[in-house]
């Protein structure tokens, strides 16, 4: 795979499809990460966003689910003899 830069920015673009399975060194990568606590996990390259971003955060706003037809069948209903 050959990655591709981005001479803005700086980063390091590695394309992947959906389909393609990870590596065994990246599973390893995972499971380092896995164990580790949250606190030192170093994140100092991903700006955090102020409160004011998440002021009119909506859970759900673009899910759509997804749609699946369904048909029933229900036999007939007689009537009851009146007296």
């Amino acid at each position: 795979m050959k990655p591709a830069s981005n001479k803005r920015s700086g980063t390091i673009i590695y394309p992947r499809s959906p389909g393609d399975p990870i590596t065994t060194a990246q599973r390893a990568n995972l499971a380092e990460l896995a164990r580790m606590p949250d606190s030192e996990i170093d994140t100092s390259d991903i700006p955090e966003l102020p409160a004011a971003a998440w002021k009119n955060a909506v859970r759900g706003r673009f899910y759509r689910p997804i749609k699946q037809a369904v048909s029933l069948r229900r036999p007939n209903q007689r009537q009851l003899p009146t007296s």
